[in-house]
């Protein structure tokens, strides 16, 4: 057994998720078209988790509540207003003496 989601009760089997990592990499991220080759699908395979996190963050970061990966209905204002909220706590805009951020970025 193993757990990808790393959620309590969330444990699959091996073969499930050899089968989820060949889907991913065969038909999500496989390319088309002249450019899927078996070298570019194995060039990719070792980076699909990444991929896959990337449109994680990308949705919760966005407050995009379906997946990305199947079109849902469109309710901007939601996703709007989820924005709005977050902007309205974390107030990036404005100086806050005190203020850390967990990075330095040199000039």
């Amino acid at each position: 057994l193993c757990c990808p989601s790393g959620k309590e009760g969330g444990f699959r089997a091996i073969d499930w998720l050899v089968e989820l990592m060949n889907l991913y990499t065969k038909v999500m991220y496989g390319g088309s078209g002249s450019g899927r080759t078996i070298n570019y699908v194995i060039s990719q395979s070792s980076i699909i988790n990444a991929y896959r996190q990337c449109i994680e963050d990308i949705e919760h970061d966005f407050h995009i509540p379906e997946k990305m990966l199947h079109h849902a209905a469109p309710d901007i204002q939601s996703r709007l207003d989820g924005l709005k909220r977050t902007l309205r706590e974390l107030r990036p805009h404005r100086y806050e003496r005190g203020r850390k951020v967990p990075y330095f970025i040199e000039d």
